[in-house]
């Protein structure tokens, strides 16, 4: 997926000027009302449309490219994990049969969770930096004020002394012997960080597991994922990804089955 500055900011502007055409003034529809009625309060003049527009921007960003990338990362294991597929099928038609899936489905679908959990382990992107407002004496190293500090999440989500196995699409190693999924105390939950740590936690963590969770379930509930026919199916090799604005999935092809 290209994105090229222009078309970006140009989906700001026209999304902020449709919403100060049709706002009326303490009545939110949503965030960018929000903005504009605060905005407009004398104190807060230092608010600008193009603060504005930026919000709009990290939005459309982070609440949907990563996501997607994600998804389609997730996709392409399963096609090569049929045997994931048919127990995440195996699990909605036992608990939901027919009816969508909800978010209040993610107790009772824990195997379609932990799914989830591990391709976001597996397919982590670089977190948003830090800045440090002092220097800081870390173990022995200097970091000085004003540097870019990162979260290295991929190395996180990669040490073979806690995951075992990290390079391995095994979702199974969230499922404790119950059957559930391992509670936030345990030692792999400790180490999973794919939205960051700390006060500075990436806002959209329980949104995108449940929009994840939802797109997942809707679709297995009806349908099978295939390597395709007429193509190669694209290898699990760290090749067949990109290290774009998020870790992209090279394009590919893959056959999506109506269930019988």
């Amino acid at each position: 997926m290209i994105i090229c500055r222009k078309c970006m900011t140009s989906t700001g502007f026209s999304a902020l000027c449709r919403r100060q055409a049709s706002r009326i003034p303490n009545k939110p529809r949503g965030v960018v009302d929000a903005f504009l009625d605060e905005q407009s309060k004398k104190e807060n003049e230092w608010l600008t449309d193009d603060h504005i527009r930026a919000l709009i921007l990290n939005i459309v960003t982070g609440a949907y490219l990563g996501p997607l990338q994600d998804v389609r990362s997730l996709f392409l294991f399963l096609a090569h994990h049929p045997e994931v597929v048919r127990k995440i099928q195996r699990e909605i038609d036992e608990n939901i049969g027919e009816r969508l899936p909800e978010s209040k489905d993610r107790s009772s679908l824990p195997h379609a969770e932990a799914t989830v959990m591990e391709i976001l382990r597996l397919a982590s992107n670089l977190s948003i930096p830090h800045q440090t407002n002092g220097d800081v004496n870390l173990d022995g190293f200097v970091v000085p004020k004003g540097c870019k500090v990162y979260s290295a999440t991929f190395m996180f989500h990669h040490d073979p002394e806690v995951w075992g196995d990290p390079d391995a699409f095994r979702p199974q190693r969230f499922i404790d012997d119950t059957g559930r999924l391992v509670p936030s105390s345990h030692p792999l939950r400790q180490h999973y960080l794919p939205f960051g740590a700390g006060r500075r936690l990436c806002p959209g963590d329980n949104l995108t597991r449940v929009y994840m969770f939802l797109f997942v379930t809707t679709l297995l509930q009806k349908f099978d994922i295939l390597p395709p026919v007429e193509h190669e199916l694209l290898p699990l090799r760290i090749d067949s990804w990109e290290d774009k604005l998020s870790f992209e999935v090279k394009p590919h092809h893959l056959i999506f089955r109506k269930r019988k």
